[in-house]
């Protein structure tokens, strides 16, 4: 059902876009990414919480890796998100909460 017309119209907006034009430190290795987030045509602000850890690499003694995780909670209908029946947060509510994980490794070739 998601890549319907009603929901992501995934066949005319086949992508999602998150422009992050300032990181803002916040201490202890909390940040901000202010973005511009596009989805369906509809572009809105928003601010992605994050935390970035760098340690080395336990795979490789020579390599630091980088690991960020955050949250961040949306409301669907500010993008058009549920159209037609689905437009009622009564059924599907509104707020989605995005959750990102990343794992990045100095240096790394994939499969390395």
């Amino acid at each position: 059902m998601l890549p319907n017309a009603d929901w992501f119209h995934a066949s005319v907006f086949p992508k999602a876009r998150f422009l992050a034009d300032r990181f803002v430190a916040k201490g202890d290795g909390n940040y901000e990414a202010h973005a511009a987030l596009t989805m369906r045509d509809i572009g809105r602000d928003v601010v992605l919480p994050f935390k970035l850890i760098i340690e080395d690499d336990p795979s490789h003694s020579e390599r630091k890796r980088a690991i960020v995780s955050g949250q961040l909670v949306l409301l669907r209908t500010a993008w058009g998100i549920g159209q037609g029946e689905w437009a009622n947060t009564g059924t599907v509510g509104d707020k989605v909460v995005v959750t990102i994980e990343l794992t990045a490794v100095q240096g790394a070739i994939q499969g390395d």
